[in-house]
């Protein structure tokens, strides 16, 4: 099996793991393993601010995920979902989205344009409030 397509394999699997059982709340869903040490969400553009810094820390669900593959290179993968690790510091939850790069690594982040988000991209984002 090529490895982008273990990749996809596994993800799909991990999304499929994701959903809420029946008749059961999803509050234990996750996209990331934040809290561990190994991971931590920036901004679109590396860098980090307390929004971003917080959700890097708090261990909080994630429902409703979703993943896509780059069809031109499998070993692109995005997760996206509802993240509730943005609560603590604006009150409501925001759209994260989570990227890897064949499995080596993963990059967790928020759409940008979340409450407190005051980069270029933030302010420039449809979503920004």
């Amino acid at each position: 099996m090529k490895k982008g397509s273990l990749v996809v394999a596994s993800i799909v699997a991990l999304a499929l793991g994701l959903a809420a059982p029946p008749g059961g709340a999803a509050s234990n869903s996750r996209v990331t393993v934040d809290n561990d040490g190994t991971s931590s969400y920036t901004r679109y553009d590396g860098s980090s601010d307390a929004v971003t810094m917080r959700c890097s820390h708090d261990r909080r669900s994630q429902n409703e995920p979703a993943v896509a593959v780059d069809p031109n290179d499998t070993d692109v993968v995005v997760a996206g979902a509802n993240d509730y690790c943005t609560a603590p510091n604006t009150g409501d939850v925001w759209a994260g989205y989570y990227r890897t790069d064949g499995g080596t690594s993963w990059q967790d982040s928020l759409v940008p344009g979340y409450p407190g988000d005051t980069s270029a991209g933030g302010t420039a984002s449809p979503a920004s409030g």
